[in-house]
């Protein structure tokens, strides 16, 4: 005999299937915010505190806090590259943390501290006032005094550090690219590189002062139209003066065009290639030269970087071995003995008419 089920028992609710994957979407979701909030904060703990004793006008201190990663050196003598990194607009303050946002694309696994070798500077413009320094509103004197105290962050980490005076790049993001291009043209022999992304702000009588650096610009054509075009007859009239330069569009993402940059353009190691004085090398991607080669495999690689890049040379060059090898075994064949028979196709040769007695 059936049960009936008695009305009174609360039922419990089915759960559809959008709802689940609803759900499922938002679990996505959640576990990705908590992996990025750990990254960022293994990539803080990689950086040491540092102090500059510097008065920026409207700056109730005296002292401007920045980070410094140093990489495991473990008692070597080579010196290694520095990257200056500008942050944006929204990262201004006085945490000294909040300026090393975007930098787990530089270091995407920070528990492996040893394979990164090279040194980061991240200075943080402090807000002054209501408003954050960092805008490029135009030049105020507090952007001025900072561009300044940047430029004695980085030589005293030349003095005491163990970086390479020859090959110190610059990156900003946003309102950091606006710095970017400030301070390469403030101090235009001073830097191997630079990566501007996300600023169009070049002032026109800078365009000189531009010329001396390899730069690869970044700008989003989500952007407004008109900014797009200032950055694209900027970048003409560097080439122009003989600069060595290139602009690089992405689109899909807003204002954010580093993530590509990072991703999809291997800024990082664009940056890390760099050497002052060296204007031969191409800022392109793809177009290397045998020197810049060369310096790839004499990098510290990890077993699967030096596998693939094993792989890059010896598979082209195995099929060119194979296929002079096939080539050459077949012009050295010899003839099968016994076989007097003429080859499919040729004719015989006429004979001779037979004399009769």
């Amino acid at each position: 005999m059936a049960r009936s089920c008695s009305p009174n028992r609360a039922r419990l609710p089915v759960i559809q299937p959008v709802n689940r994957r609803l759900a499922a979407l938002l679990a996505l979701v959640v576990a990705a915010a908590i992996s990025a909030a750990r990254l960022q904060a293994g990539v803080v703990e990689l950086f040491e505190e540092r102090e500059l004793a510097f008065q920026v006008e409207g700056n109730e201190s005296d002292v401007l806090r920045y980070r410094l990663f140093v990489p495991d050196r473990r008692g070597a003598a080579e010196r290694l590259p520095l990257i200056v990194w500008l942050h944006g607009h929204g990262e201004s303050g006085r945490d000294n943390a909040a300026q090393l946002k975007w930098l787990d694309w530089i270091f995407r696994d920070p528990s492996r501290r040893s394979q990164y070798q090279f040194y980061v500077l991240a200075p943080q413009w402090p807000k002054v006032g209501p408003t954050d320094s960092s805008p490029p509103s135009p030049d105020p004197a507090s952007d001025r005094d900072m561009i300044e105290a940047v430029r004695r962050m980085i030589d005293r980490t030349v003095e005491e550090e163990r970086v390479d005076d020859s090959r110190i790049t610059v990156a900003g993001v946003s309102a950091g690219g606006n710095a970017t291009w400030r301070l390469v043209s403030r101090f235009p022999t001073r830097f191997a590189g630079a990566a501007p992304m996300g600023s169009a702000a070049v002032n026109p009588s800078d365009i000189a002062n531009l010329v001396q650096t390899p730069i690869w610009a970044f700008f989003s054509q989500d952007d407004p139209p008109e900014l797009l075009s200032i950055i694209r007859l900027r970048t003409a009239e560097v080439t122009a003066r003989g600069g060595t330069i290139m602009l690089t569009e992405p689109q899909g993402m807003g204002h954010d065009c580093w993530t590509e940059a990072f991703r999809d353009h291997a800024i990082l190691e664009w940056l890390l290639r760099q050497r002052r004085g060296m204007r031969h090398w191409s800022v392109r991607p793809g177009g290397y030269s045998v020197p810049q080669m060369l310096r790839w495999l004499d990098t510290k690689w990890t077993w699967q970087q030096l596998t693939a890049q094993a792989l890059v040379f010896a598979v082209p060059a195995s099929l060119m071995a194979w296929m002079l090898l096939r080539k050459a075994r077949g012009r050295s064949r010899p003839q099968p003995p016994g076989d007097d028979s003429p080859p499919v196709g040729a004719t015989s040769p006429p004979q001779a008419p037979s004399q009769s007695g």
